[in-house]
């Protein structure tokens, strides 16, 4: 999903009015929502209201339930929490807090990280994940366009919309991002949590050095499925990661060890001295504050796409800004 902001007129969604265009995922777009019925008419909070898109139901209805399903299990400090779900009109919809900042694929699209912002937002999201496998949810889809990073430096693991958990274990075939896809997930096999650390991996190694380690298209399933990783992409980021890279070895080897997210989270974010959040934090104030039109920088990721549950591809480019998908009122 790609962050963005920017005004918009209100449309009337059920007991909701929503204005900006805050992102567009695979799935689904997110829009600045308040609520005109209670609980949350006049609410002081920021609020995201997410909706499918409607040319992609029934088949994106399914990514919605499993966001439900496993959000309204997890709780974490780098999850956001979510506030309510339903239904207008057959579309689904699920309601979180806005996060004031930038997508972590927008962001790349100027440079790669330091060493130091790099380590501090994969502590964030090894505690998110961490967070995640303690309620029995597994993510399925690290990529950058899915994580958000806010305005004081802080990551964010969002878009369930692939996630499994006791209450919806399995997840449409050959789905993902493709250039951040794990060994299970490009074969259609079961997932365990050793597979989110491989593609927090994959997704490190991106930020480090501007490509993801399954190397150039169109080739990722294939490569993803036997993890045959590009050996001189692999040395560059364990390189880049500094003094961190022992722990990204262990993210991207065929069977990363059990409880790694939690002890990569301890271990990672104790040696942070703040910097890295800082630096993250003045990264975000310089980002763009509309939606992106241009593709990002590496040639990999200009062939990443989000696969919707029927098995066709959506590629967003271009420019997206104002786009009304759904039909509603005017105010």
């Amino acid at each position: 999903m790609t962050a963005a902001g920017g005004g918009a007129a209100e449309l009337t969604f059920g007991p909701w009015r929503l204005g900006a265009l805050l992102g567009l995922g695979g799935f689904s777009e997110v829009r600045r929502a308040r609520g005109v019925e209670p609980p949350w008419a006049g609410a002081a909070q920021a609020l995201a209201l997410k909706r499918a898109l409607p040319f992609l139901l029934p088949a994106a209805a399914g990514a919605f339930e499993a966001e439900t399903a496993a959000l309204s299990r997890v709780q974490s400090a780098h999850v956001p929490r979510l506030l309510a779900a339903g239904e207008v009109a057959g579309v689904p919809y699920v309601v979180l807090p806005e996060i004031d900042g930038a997508s972590l694929r927008g962001l790349l699209t100027t440079g790669v990280l330091a060493p130091a912002e790099a380590a501090t937002l994969v502590a964030d999201l090894a505690g998110a994940l961490a967070s995640c496998h303690a309620a029995g949810v597994l993510h399925g889809d690290l990529a950058p366009g899915n994580v958000l990073v806010d305005t004081s430096g802080r990551a964010w693991l969002t878009d369930f919309g692939l996630a499994t958990c006791p209450e919806r274990p399995d997840r449409p075939a050959r789905t993902g991002t493709p250039a951040f896809l794990d060994p299970a997930a490009a074969a259609d096999l079961p997932r365990s949590a050793a597979n989110d650390l491989q593609q927090l991996g994959l997704l490190w190694a991106r930020t480090l050095t501007g490509r993801s380690p399954l190397g150039p298209g169109p080739d990722w399933h294939a490569r993803a499925a036997a993890w045959a990783l590009d050996a001189s992409g692999v040395t560059a980021a364990l390189t880049g990661a500094g003094p961190h890279g022992p722990w990204l070895q262990r993210c991207l080897a065929a069977d990363p060890p059990a409880g790694l997210a939690s002890s990569l989270a301890a271990a990672v974010g104790a040696a942070r001295d703040g910097a890295g959040r800082a630096q993250l934090a003045r990264r975000v104030a310089a980002s763009p504050k509309t939606l992106p039109s241009a593709l990002p920088s590496a040639a990999e990721d200009r062939g990443e796409r989000v696969t919707d549950p029927s098995g066709e591809t959506v590629t967003l480019s271009g420019d997206l800004h104002g786009l009304e998908p759904l039909e509603g009122s005017r105010r």
